[in-house]
């Protein structure tokens, strides 16, 4: 009697349980779909504050052209300058305490150094700052906001799932564009590469703790409803899942590796694994969504062709510049205090401004090393691309830069002048450019130029721009 009763009240808690199970499962279902609509919503507010955002500065970009442009007829036409004459206070505070201003009192595009042998990056301006500030937090509101966090353990991790996911797809697109040479927003928006580059890193941190969440989210939801014995299984028999694991821990290894002690210590090995690491997060995202039949593939394909079609490009275009009237050659000459003088004679005429700069590759100094004339480059050197013809010319077909010989590959080009014959050195070269460039002077009456590093090699192009303008 008491074996038949105590069968009997299982069988029903067992048909209760049951119920109650596929009850939750459903009201999961009901409350997965309305996470859904919401989260297309946010990722759609995300491209629209991009946009807005790119908009106001294109806006901001077309004032400053008009300004001066108007600027330069004035200066033309008035020898007494009185265009300058007229305050602008107003404007003057705002680059004083909003976009030219330090976070605090340290001077902004400095590194911020742990130890005199360790360096954790540059330190951004305050409206950078401020800029960053609010993405990261609207980040942040678009992951918690209109989560159910009165349903159980399951049902919140299952919600957070899907929206860091989501923004996570979505944010890759900026990030990608962000990280390209070749970006037209640069020249658009007046937005300098630098510029990009501090955003790209953290838009980079933004995807990875994204990323994180997603993940721990999906472990939280699987183990509360069935065990660890279910997360192991689902990596053992799941491929979606081990894709994704496998793009998840490649962007850990680019977290780890793109420290800013570490890319200037081994930056060119920084750079390749880079790379790499990016491709392996690509494949492995682009399986984990296409396994599981979600339509965020599409958002991934727009990261995919962004990041292909820049590739793609400056690899041609270093084939078109360099290829024909036999190649590019480099005369290296070893300067006295510990410089290199490296003239170029291209194979088809360059086109720069003053500022602009450089990638050089050279196949017998260093297989897959490049030196770039950039400020903020661990490798570059003081240098600027200046053409040996007329002051007049525009198309140039000779170049020099001159280089301070550092670390790694400036150091190599140095050893390798300094043993040649009379100090100088003939070898093939590959050059890729122009870049950057943006800020000229033309526009105002009186220029003060501060020469700093190995002389003046920085200025002469800015003179000599002047001079013809």
């Amino acid at each position: 009697m008491f074996s038949s009763t105590w069968t009997t009240g299982a069988a029903l808690g067992l048909l209760f349980l049951t119920r109650g199970a596929k009850a939750d499962e459903a009201s999961e279902a009901i409350l997965e779909q309305e996470a859904d609509s919401v989260t297309d919503l946010f990722h759609k507010f995300i491209f629209g504050i991009c946009g807005v955002v790119a908009a106001i500065f294109l806006v901001w970009r077309i004032l400053i052209v008009s300004v001066k442009y108007t600027r330069q007829l004035v200066c033309l036409t008035n020898e007494k300058q009185r265009y300058f004459a007229m305050p602008y206070k107003k404007y003057a505070s705002l680059k004083k305490y909003l976009l030219y201003a330090p976070i605090f009192h340290k001077r902004h595009n400095r590194e911020f150094q742990l130890s005199s042998a360790m360096n954790m990056g540059v330190l951004p301006t305050r409206f950078q700052l401020l800029a960053l500030t609010a993405y990261v937090g609207t980040n942040i509101a678009f992951c918690l906001a209109r989560i159910h966090w009165d349903q159980s353990l399951s049902v919140v991790a299952v919600e957070m799932r899907h929206r860091s996911g989501i923004l996570a797809v979505v944010n890759m697109i900026p990030l990608f564009v962000m990280s390209a040479r070749n970006n037209p927003l640069i020249h658009w928006l007046d937005i300098s590469f630098d510029t990009f580059n501090l955003l790209h890193r953290w838009f980079g941190r933004i995807v990875v703790i994204e990323t994180l969440l997603h993940t721990f989210s999906w472990v939280v939801s699987t183990v509360h409803r069935a065990g660890w014995a279910a997360v192991a299984a689902a990596f053992q028999k799941s491929e979606m899942m081990m894709f994704g694991l496998i793009g998840a821990a490649a962007m850990v290894a680019i977290t780890f590796q793109s420290l800013s002690f570490v890319r200037h210590a081994f930056y060119e090995t920084f750079k390749y694994l880079h790379i790499m690491l990016a491709i392996l997060v690509l494949v492995g995202i682009w399986y984990h969504l296409k396994l599981a039949d979600l339509h965020q593939t599409k958002y991934l394909i727009v990261a995919i062709v962004i990041w292909a079609l820049e590739r793609t490009i400056r690899v041609l275009l270093v084939l078109y510049r360099n290829i024909g009237r036999g190649g590019t050659k480099a005369l290296l000459e070893a300067l006295p205090g510990n410089a290199v003088r490296v003239t170029l004679d291209v194979a088809r005429p360059w086109t720069f401004t003053p500022g602009q700069h450089a990638y050089l590759y050279m196949p017998s100094i260093g297989l897959f090393t490049a030196w770039s004339q950039e400020e903020e480059d661990p490798l570059a050197g003081d240098g600027l691309a200046v053409g040996r013809q007329d002051v007049l010319a525009i198309r140039k077909t000779t170049m020099s830069f001159v280089i301070r010989a550092r670390t790694g590959f400036t150091n190599t080009l140095l050893q390798k002048a300094e043993a040649a014959p009379e100090g100088k050195m003939f070898t093939r070269c590959f050059v890729e450019g122009p870049y950057g460039g943006a800020h000229l002077m033309r526009s105002y009456g009186t220029v003060v130029l501060f020469a700093g590093g190995i002389g003046i090699t920085h200025q002469v192009p800015h003179v000599r721009d002047l001079v013809t303008g």
